[in-house]
This record gives structure tokens, sequence and C-alpha cells, in this order.
């Protein structure tokens, strides 16, 4: 694998193509809610509630978005995709978690 294919993600596109980016969770993904998520995650409440068949939306370039991903949710979120398409949301019947900002 070239230098150039390890600075794209499994899509294909460029780590400096801004966003929005689709992050998806894996079925055994729960939500735990730290003081730094609890007001961007206020629609789901309670600690453990389970994040399958939903999705994240996060603006920015590949590594910013996945900054804040890991800021948020840590290591509980599976894929980052560069459009709904890619994630599969409508294939897939996923649901948004919209973050507050």
């Amino acid at each position: 694998m070239t230098a150039a294919a390890l600075e794209r993600d499994p899509a294909g596109t460029p780590p400096d193509d801004h966003g929005p980016w689709i992050f998806t969770f894996g079925m055994a993904h729960r939500l735990v809610v730290t003081s730094a998520t609890h007001h961007q995650l206020g629609q789901l409440t309670g600690v453990g509630v389970p994040l399958s068949r939903r999705y994240v939306r996060m603006p920015g370039t590949r590594e910013e978005a996945r900054g804040e991903m890991m800021r948020l949710f840590g290591l509980h979120w599976a894929c980052q995709y560069p459009d709904e398409e890619s994630a599969g949301v409508t294939r897939h019947g996923l649901t948004e978690l919209v973050l507050t900002p």
C-alpha cells in the first residue's frame, strides 16, 4: 500500500476533506455519559442506552471529526464514513443521534 493510500480513509476520501462525516456504532456499543458529553447527549438519558442502529454526523476534517468522536464517545463507536450512502444509513435503517451544540 502506498503512503498516499494510507493517507485516505477506507472510502478513499482525502484526509483534508471537510465533513460532515458519518460515524456509526456497533451492536454492542452503549452510551457512556461523561461530564463532557452530558449536555450534548441530552436526547438519550441513562447510562448503557444501546447505540446500535444509530449514527452521528460530525463536521470538520477527517481528523477533527475523529477527535471529537473520541472526546464524546471514547472508543464506543465503530466506523467513519464520508457520507450517508457509504455508511448505509438508508440501507440499514439507521437513526441519527443529533448532538446539541
